[in-house]
């Protein structure tokens, strides 16, 4: 995997989505689900988009998706460990911002149902919802955990390359490797 596929993780109207959940997370930053977290959830899944775009057509604003939901999904979490509820707290917010986010209102359901389910543990068919899933879920190493591949919905992320890539990023608790 690219290791400089951070430097095209934020445009700036997603940056500024960013900047306010950031300001609105109520946990550290440095904290098993804050920005780090978030950053290797973005490079993560613009990886598997990458891979994924290889068997289908990759929709237009799929990477601003991805990008969105990596920099949200956790925003509204009260605590680290549990709190199954962050996932639709963060939907929530995310509608009081509507107005910020560049995306088209198809694409906006796609984000808002990416980060509302997200907690849930299943898997999900639409390619960018399940890499949105995936790209978090490849994250796990951060918290002691082997990504199962029982929970990923696209096959690429299953994929001993990228597995390992994530896993060794997510251990060593940096934004990429």
């Amino acid at each position: 995997m690219s290791d400089t596929i951070i430097d095209t993780v934020i445009r700036d109207e997603i940056n500024t989505v960013g900047d306010i959940a950031a300001r609105h997370f109520a946990l550290g930053h440095n904290g098993d689900h804050g920005v780090y977290h978030w950053l290797r959830v973005a490079t993560n899944g613009l990886a598997l988009a990458r891979l994924i775009e290889k068997r289908i057509i990759w929709p237009s604003d799929g990477d601003d998706i991805i990008r969105l939901f990596a920099l949200t999904h956790d925003c509204c979490r009260v605590q680290e460990i549990g709190d199954q509820e962050h996932g639709p707290r963060a939907a929530k917010w995310l509608e009081s911002f509507r107005g910020k986010i560049p995306l088209g209102d198809e694409s906006f359901k796609l984000l808002y149902d990416a980060v509302n389910f997200h907690t849930t543990g299943h898997t999900h068919v639409h390619p960018v919802i399940g890499a949105c899933w995936d790209s978090d879920r490849l994250d796990i190493g951060r918290v002691g955990y082997t990504p199962s591949r029982r929970f990923f919905s696209t096959p690429e992320a299953s994929g001993p390359a990228i597995m390992k890539w994530a896993l060794d990023n997510s251990r060593k608790r940096v934004p990429h490797g």
